[in-house]
């Protein structure tokens, strides 16, 4: 469960003066499929944001998740290197524009986020359970293995024929630095990034996965794609929160959503330009109405 409280954030733009973004309170409980919408520029991956401890500046308000024992319950803005790590750990958030490490391979590309959480899991570990080292070693050797299957889980049934490559060993090999001028789309940079963060999920059993605009640039067949998948994470870990912005498409994905926030330009305050969040309840109703 994650309680946000009061929650008020100012940011600034240039050629602007302060945008003020009111966030109130929300409850987001186990389970949620949380729906995200509003302008550009009205605080949607601010929230984000914060929600991942990236925003250290806030004129007022705590957020604070309920059910990752080791941070306590703490307010997320209060949290010291180590909470901070922990919560990411726990979260797996696919951003608006992919980033990858610089050459990296497609195959490093879809390991990275689920094999740096799970070097973090096991490093926090050992240091805190010495008389285990032995067994977390044989834990995290066998987890780095549980990546290496998803990843050509996926290759042998998505990413094999989206990347126009036959062979596994081939597609390791593959520079996304090097296809990305030549021949590397935009679509396949946020298929891959999609996947990557797929299988964070499904190795680190994550409790939030965040998903901005996670469509862009992909055709009909694969948004639906990326919608059957988040179907089946569900199923697969059902307390996990998904939230997600997208512009569009709101009629593949409206069958999940269970709760929806959205930012509305509110009146101006001393000239400032402000957003208010609206959250809400969806009935089944609502669900089957197409946007």
């Amino acid at each position: 469960m994650i309680i946000i409280s009061n929650l008020h954030i100012r940011i600034f733009k240039e050629s602007q003066n302060a945008i003020d973004l009111f966030y109130g309170d929300m409850t987001i409980k186990k389970g949620d499929f949380l729906y995200v919408s509003g302008d550009n520029g009205s605080g949607k991956s601010t929230l984000y944001n914060a929600l991942t401890d990236r925003i250290h500046k806030i004129e007022g308000g705590t957020i604070r998740y309920l059910n990752i024992s080791p941070l306590k319950q703490k307010d997320v803005f209060s949290f010291n290197d180590e909470e901070s790590a922990e919560l990411r750990r726990n979260i797996s958030y696919l951003e608006s524009e992919p980033w990858f490490r610089h050459n990296s391979t497609f195959y490093e590309a879809l390991k990275d986020p689920a094999y740096f959480a799970l070097k973090y899991q096991y490093l926090s570990d050992k240091k805190n359970f010495k008389n285990r080292k032995k067994e977390l070693k044989k834990e995290f050797k066998n987890n780095r293995a549980r990546i290496d299957e998803k990843i050509e889980y996926y290759f042998d049934n998505y990413l094999s024929s989206f990347f126009n490559i036959d062979s596994f060993s081939s597609f390791k090999r593959e520079q996304i630095e090097h296809n990305l001028e030549e021949e590397t789309s935009k679509g396949q940079r946020r298929f891959l990034s999609f996947f990557a963060h797929v299988i964070k999920t499904e190795i680190m059993n994550v409790s939030l996965f965040i998903l901005d605009e996670p469509f862009t640039h992909l055709d009909n067949s694969n948004i639906k794609l990326v919608v059957d998948i988040l179907k089946s994470l569900r199923k697969q870990n059902p307390s996990m929160v998904i939230m997600l912005t997208a512009h569009g498409n709101y009629h593949t994905f409206a069958h999940l959503i269970t709760k929806k926030l959205t930012l509305e330009k509110g009146s101006k305050t001393l000239g400032q330009a402000k957003y208010v969040a609206k959250f809400k309840e969806v009935t089944d109703h609502e669900k089957n109405i197409v946007n």
